[in-house]
């Protein structure tokens, strides 16, 4: 039995549980999001916090927007197709670009939801966020490692970042894609209940 499970009670936890695992893309989501909110919580209430304290927030909170990103992105190909496009998962995982993946999601909305009158605020509102971010920590690296593979420092010298401005930021946008996402999802559904009756009446016609 290896270290890390050797006691089974309240504090052991499961990963993959799901019998597709891009269906998780939105659960790993919301598990860095709430790390990065209790921990912002934690240190805004405190009298003072060390710089290193906050670099972990950087991360958890950019690499919970690019999961939800990528998860209203797999949400709408499986509305698009009522299936998982694999091509759709493998290119996913390879880049970690906010500014592709913020555009995307915007034509997504904008295509699904045209009617939607607060659309292109929350378009602007996506893509300020996505591009800041993405111009804070292009590769998802720079506040998980303090300098690049040439010796480079990772971010920009003496770079400031206000921990309250990034999650009053992050939070608000994260709160409109997991929007999205629910209704992406709710039109998958009622697309797949639609094709489902189709199919009964059919069958039911054929079968006289």
């Amino acid at each position: 039995m290896a270290f890390y499970n050797r006691t089974k009670d309240r504090h052991t936890f499961v990963a993959s549980f799901a019998g597709r695992p891009e269906a998780q893309f939105a659960i790993y989501a919301r598990g860095y999001r709430e790390a990065a909110a209790r921990l912002t919580q934690q240190l805004c209430l405190a009298t003072h916090f060390a710089d290193y304290e906050a670099y972990p927030v950087v991360f958890l909170y950019r690499h919970a927007l690019e999961l939800t990103l990528k998860s209203v992105i797999l949400a709408a190909s499986e509305l698009a197709g009522l299936t998982f496009d694999r091509a759709v998962v493998s290119g996913l995982r390879a880049h970690h670009d906010l500014d592709r993946l913020g555009l995307e999601v915007v034509n997504i909305v904008a295509k699904w939801f045209p009617e939607d009158g607060q659309t292109l605020a929350y378009a602007a509102q996506i893509r300020t966020v996505c591009s800041e971010l993405q111009a804070l920590d292009p590769a998802s690296d720079a506040y998980r490692y303090p300098a690049k593979p040439k010796g480079e420092a990772s971010t920009k010298p003496n770079q400031d970042v206000n921990l309250r401005d990034l999650a009053t930021g992050v939070e608000p946008v994260l709160d409109l894609l997991d929007g999205a996402e629910a209704a992406l999802r709710r039109q998958t559904e009622c697309a797949a209940d639609s094709r489902l009756f189709m199919e009964e009446l059919f069958v039911r016609i054929a079968n006289g």
